[in-house]
């Protein structure tokens, strides 16, 4: 997994489910990681062509924040100079302001239109593996909303069963 940090903002990239990729905002993208961002991108697009395979990207924006204009004219910029090659495209958008980012940038990257907005991580895990399966695909084992874990979340978990385990021990040993 890869991690763009750049102020407040963060950016995770996890290609380990590959042909899906799967990236997480966090904050006001900068134009620092964001670049970082689109480079990675660009090698997973380099990899879907040698591998033959379609890519099917997941943008999960459910914690970011609407990106300044030099960010979204770098995505308007990139998606136009990538416009054939992009592979499949859900992002995950509960915030209004990054939608509107969303649309704007769609106004100057007319291409960027195909990109399938949804509610939440769940339902863009499930059409990704619809996608797969559609194309005869292995469907990696983790990506579901069940077992998929998102960057950060992890280390949470851990604590949260480490409590429940720490508290079902002392109230098993005052018996």
């Amino acid at each position: 997994m890869e991690r763009f940090e750049s102020g407040s903002s963060v950016i995770y990239c996890d290609d380990s489910h590959f042909p899906v990729v799967i990236s997480t905002w966090i904050g006001a993208a900068t134009l620092d990681n964001s670049q970082e961002y689109l480079t990675w991108m660009d090698a997973q697009l380099q990899r879907a062509t040698r591998e033959e395979v379609r890519l099917i990207s997941i943008s999960d924006s459910a914690d970011a924040k609407r990106p300044p204009p030099e960010v979204r004219r770098l995505f308007v910029d990139w998606i136009n100079n990538n416009e054939e090659s992009t592979g499949d495209s859900f992002v995950v958008i509960t915030n209004a302001l990054v939608r509107g980012a969303l649309t704007a940038i769609g106004w100057l990257a007319p291409s960027a239109q195909k990109v399938n907005t949804v509610k939440d991580l769940p339902t863009a895990l499930s059409k990704a593996r619809g996608l797969l399966a559609e194309r005869g695909l292995t469907v990696p084992g983790g990506l579901t909303s069940e077992r998929y874990v998102r960057p950060g979340q992890d280390a949470a978990r851990k604590v949260v069963r480490s409590n429940s385990e720490a508290a079902a021990m002392m109230s098993s040993s005052s018996r």
